[in-house]
Formats: C-alpha cells, structure tokens, sequence
C-alpha cells in the first residue's frame, strides 16, 4: 500500500510529502505545513495538499485514519503552549480530510503531539520546518 500512495503523491508532485510504512499501518508525513504563526489556520496551498490526499484515502474507506500533528519548539513558549497548537492544528488538518468526504467522524482521530517526538534540530531552520508537520495514518484495522 505505501508504495502505491507514493507514487500517487509523486504523479502529483507534492513537495514535503513523505510515505512510510509502520507498525500501526501506512504513513503520510507532511513536512513543513504552513499555517501563520501561532495559528490553527490552515493556508491554502496546505488545505490543496490535504485534498489531494483525502482523494488518496478514499481508495481505503474500511481503514481508520488518525491525523497527529506536530509543533516546532521555539523559544518563549511552553510545553502546554506547544501541545494546544498541535491539537487545533491537528483538528484543522482532519476537518479538511473530513469535509471532503474521504472519511468519516467515526473512522477519524485527531490528536496533538506537541513537540515531541522533533525528527529534525530545532535550533535550525531546516530541523523546524520538518518538525512543523501533520501525520496521516492509514490503519491497520
């Protein structure tokens, strides 16, 4: 499966979008969502990417999806700073998914992740922007 919605995502040529299989299922990882600073608004290139994604899950309507979102840590906030974003980020990304119809209410969780878990360093441009991220899961029911 991972396979196919890579090559799904690269016929759209989508930047920052990774897939990856794992233990709970398949992976769709994207890297660098944009929302203003200190936001749960998604911009509208992001809200774009998580359309063409919902298309992507609408291919597994048996499956149950979990959206887990990821803040950068930056300096001047905290701990409980970083979880509250994630979640209203998070929420933001599966009302997209939601809105488009690819999955419903009851196959669908949004959960905030706050700083945890940084796949990148955070004292670098780089390492944030791969931290600020949105992960869409594709369970193994």
């Amino acid at each position: 499966m991972a396979g196919d919605i890579q090559k799904q995502l690269n016929a759209q040529a989508m930047p920052d979008v990774n897939v990856q299989p794992t233990d709970q299922g398949v992976t769709i990882t994207l890297e660098n969502v944009n929302f203003p600073p200190n936001s749960d608004q998604l911009l509208p290139a992001e809200q774009d990417k998580l359309r063409r994604i919902a298309d992507i899950l609408k291919n597994y309507p048996d499956r149950d999806i979990s959206v887990a979102g990821f803040t950068a840590r930056a300096p001047g906030y905290t701990e409980q700073d970083y979880q509250a974003l994630s979640e209203q980020r998070a929420k933001a990304a599966a009302d997209v998914l939601l809105s488009t119809g690819a999955v419903t209410a009851e196959r669908l969780t949004a959960r905030g992740m706050g700083a945890s878990s940084p796949i990148g360093d955070n004292s670098t441009e780089e390492g944030m922007r791969k931290n600020r991220r949105v992960e869409i899961t594709i369970l193994e029911n």
